[in-house]
């Protein structure tokens, strides 16, 4: 449950005492709370960190929410409070479930939260905002992106049996696809053009979604400048949904009313495939011990089977990859 010393910095925050603490399921790298008491309720965000460096997803998080709230977005959660020294933050709570299944007017909705948080008055106030985290803005990037993550995988050590499996599949499935993939577009991925950034949640896709009264967005721990071309795949590439591609123009023309859309449209047909192949490598990143902490501090109990569970989604991923 929550320690004592946290409980006692929120109901400071709120100025009374909670009655109801819930834990809240559903996140694999944090822990949160459900908070009620005579003042309303509300939602506690403990946040997991190793390292300085992943604490600044603390840091980015609150920052987007403070710029969002500043800005009146009203299909966010509202920050009540934060503090770093405890890795902590407080929200208004949202009312609304997962979304089970999405539909074409979600999408747009989407894509409209993404038209909104771009708006010129919020870019401007935003100069101070950082790049986003694993944001990725050339074709070569995109590229370097898959092959650090390939390096990293197959440099792991363990005498674990599923780390041999694992070197097995990334050395004789994913690399010969990403040479295919590579010589599909080699003009394009040569290229170090940069790509237009925009304001990105990052990690957006309906995952990070509530349904209630309308859709409400959530998750903005890697938040921050990025392209709008990861910002699209990601979208469209996501694993725990489906989403038609063909849909994709029709997103980015409520997303990004600009007259280089098009253009976009174009970038993204040709990163779609090595976007999926991402998507399918980051299934992968509990073999990383650090990641596989997060995992636990959240509530993981088996990690074997975890890590087997992780291999099988990656390969069906991959599957989707047409060549």
């Amino acid at each position: 449950m929550i320690e004592e010393h946290i409980l006692s910095w929120a109901s400071g925050k709120v100025g009374a005492n909670f009655t109801q603490i819930d834990k809240a399921f559903g996140g694999k790298n944090n822990k949160a709370f459900h908070l009620q008491c005579d003042k309303g309720q509300f939602f506690l965000k403990q946040y997991f960190s190793y390292s300085d460096s992943d604490g600044s997803r603390f840091k980015r998080e609150c920052e987007f929410y403070t710029l969002l709230n500043k800005h009146d977005i009203r299909d966010v959660a509202t920050l009540v409070a934060s503090d770093q020294r405890y890795g902590v933050a407080l929200f208004s709570h949202i009312s609304g479930k997962s979304i089970e299944f999405c539909s074409s007017d979600d999408i747009l909705q989407s894509a409209d939260f993404i038209r909104r948080i771009n708006v010129p008055a919020i870019c401007l106030s935003a100069k101070n905002i950082e790049y986003a985290r694993g944001g990725l803005s050339s074709p070569m990037l995109f590229l370097d992106d898959i092959n650090g993550r390939l390096r990293i995988l197959n440099e792991l050590e363990s005498d674990k049996d599923i780390y041999d499996e694992l070197k097995v599949y990334l050395n004789e499935d994913v690399k010969p696809l990403v040479e295919v993939l590579k010589s599909r577009w080699k003009g394009f991925f040569a290229s170090d053009n940069k790509f237009e950034q925009v304001l990105s949640p990052s990690d957006f896709g309906f995952h990070n979604v509530l349904r209630g009264q309308h859709l409400y967005f959530f998750d903005f721990e890697y938040a921050g400048w990025d392209s709008a071309e990861k910002l699209v795949t990601d979208f469209f590439c996501q694993p725990r949904y489906q989403i038609d591609g063909a849909l994709m123009p029709n997103f980015i023309e409520a997303a990004f009313p600009k007259p280089t859309r098009q253009k976009l449209l174009g970038n993204c047909r040709k990163l779609v495939d090595l976007a999926t192949v991402k998507w399918a490598l980051i299934f992968l990143n509990e073999f990383k011990s650090n990641d596989m902490k997060r995992r636990v501090f959240s509530g993981e109990q088996d990690c074997d089977d975890y890590l087997r569970r992780q291999l099988e989604k990656s390969k069906r991923k991959l599957f989707e990859v047409e060549v």
